[in-house]
């Protein structure tokens, strides 16, 4: 059987990808179309991968954190 993160981490990480979005938005405007928003995460996403590819997965992961926190402003944001 697989196991599982816990209800509590999930819900620890979800308050992580929340502080990041509001602090992007603190530096940044929010996302003007769906072309944008796939170029942010394509940043997000190649960056993650250089970290990843150094074998550095802290940072990789600080780069996901970043990732879903663009996700989640093209869900919220692109109309």
């Amino acid at each position: 059987m697989t196991n599982y993160p816990s209800p509590q981490a999930i819900l620890e990480m979800l308050e992580r990808i929340r502080k990041e979005y509001y602090s992007a938005r603190g530096q940044h405007t929010p996302l003007a179309s769906g072309h944008e928003g796939y170029a942010v995460l394509l940043e997000e996403l190649d960056e993650a991968w250089d970290e990843i590819k150094r074998d550095d997965i802290p940072a990789a992961k600080r780069e996901m954190l970043q990732v879903a926190a663009m996700a989640l402003a093209f869900l919220l944001e692109v109309e």
